[in-house]
């Protein structure tokens, strides 16, 4: 927290960040602490434990902003398309379904007319 007090102040002085969640103080907030996190690894010339940063966090600070948004919409995109293939999959299925129980149903109700018992 730079220029956080005067020029030649002696005595100890506590900074206090108010931010509010989901807000875009929060997100420069992370972002400053992931940066600090890679100088510090990079400082220390390697020598970091494997579960300090994790890879999609070094390819966010990497990326810009609308590089992430736009491949957040893209998987978002192919997620959605996924999710309506199987509730289509799925409605075929049970239409199947459905049409085999109404065949069978037929079948028995003709054939009791006709005399013939049928066990379904």
């Amino acid at each position: 927290m730079d220029r956080a007090h005067r020029l030649g102040q002696t005595k100890q002085v506590t900074v206090y960040r108010l931010i509010c969640q989901g807000t875009i103080e929060e997100r420069i907030l992370q972002r400053a602490k992931e940066k600090s996190e890679i100088q510090r690894v990079v400082i220390s010339g390697g020598n970091f434990k494997p579960d300090t940063l994790k890879p999609k966090e070094v390819v966010s600070l990497l990326l810009d902003d609308d590089e992430l948004e736009k491949k957040l919409r893209q998987r978002q995109e192919e997620k959605r398309l996924q999710e309506e293939t199987s509730k289509v999959k799925e409605r075929k299925r049970k239409r199947e379904k459905y049409a085999e129980k109404v065949k069978t149903l037929i079948t028995a109700f003709i054939s009791e007319q006709n005399g013939l018992t049928v066990y379904v």
